[in-house]
């Protein structure tokens, strides 16, 4: 016994529906052909824009962790601004395309830990009034330790970027999707919109997908551990479940949108080429 696919995807068909929605994870129910569904995860990590540290100045460094390090490090940190309100760097630095920190501590007798809360909003012109006081996503990511008596200056200039330049400006750590499966019991078929299948025997499950009256077809793993000749398993290319899970720059609504909004920019030059 095996898992038995349907081809019924229609790629003139495209429907979007937001299934859940946290600060960490984003699911939506999505229906159209696999092309475009993986075009719209490839733009999501490689073309949605989002604000990172970029360049590192870097003034005094008398602590153990070399300067490349430290960058690598500030590079990481995901800032809490939405990346609409910038503009692409240009050739000079503005209030339009750079946010500054700084970060000055030094420590005396007693060794200190460096946080992303130590790090200092330089604004630049109007921003303080524009953007209020910029933060990182998370304050309390350590940075560095400084030990007796070291100390460390230095400015970070953050610009709008996207993940095919460089892996700091993706605005998901995890993007997928997978097919969503079909249950066949006897006569009864469950799905995504109908959850329900009556058993009139025990289901050998091991994410216990059948231990409740409604079917958790999100838990189902595709195992086959549950194929019987009564129970069958269809998947198609039809319906998938896609998940974002945000790195702090925007939510998973956001991205979403503007992962659309490149998408349709670029199908757009398609059209205009062709014609």
């Amino acid at each position: 016994k095996d898992i038995i696919h349907l081809h019924e995807s229609d790629t003139h068909n495209f429907s979007l529906k937001l299934h859940k929605h946290s600060q960490y994870e984003t699911q939506f129910l999505m229906e159209s052909s696999p092309a475009i569904i993986n075009t719209i995860r490839r733009i999501i990590l490689d073309e949605t824009p989002t604000i990172a540290p970029d360049t590192l100045v870097m003034h005094q460094n008398t602590s153990v962790m070399h300067d490349e390090v430290f960058a690598q490090r500030i590079g990481l940190i995901p800032i809490a601004i939405d990346p609409r309100k910038l503009d692409f760097p240009e050739d000079q630095i503005n209030e339009n395309n750079t946010i500054v920190f700084t970060l000055e501590m030094k420590a005396e007798k007693d060794p200190i830990n460096i946080y992303t809360a130590d790090l200092k909003f330089n604004p630049l012109g109007s921003q303080l009034q524009r953007f209020g006081n910029v933060r990182p996503v998370e304050e309390k990511i350590l940075l560095l330790k400084l030990g007796s008596y070291q100390e460390i200056k230095c400015e970070i200039y953050c610009h709008k970027g996207i993940g095919k330049v460089h892996a700091k400006w993706c605005p998901a750590s995890v993007c997928f999707f997978k097919m969503l499966p079909q249950f066949q019991y006897k006569n009864q078929r469950a799905d995504w919109f109908n959850r329900t299948l009556k058993l009139d025997k025990p289901v050998s499950c091991p994410m216990k997908v059948f231990d409740m009256e409604e079917i958790d077809i999100e838990k189902c793993t595709l195992c086959r551990s549950c194929l019987d000749d009564d129970l069958q398993i269809f998947l198609d290319d039809q319906h998938y479940l896609f998940t974002i899970e945000p790195t702090g720059f925007l939510d998973g609504k956001q991205i979403m949108e503007e992962a659309l909004k490149v998408l349709q920019y670029k199908a757009q030059l398609v059209i205009d080429g062709l014609e």
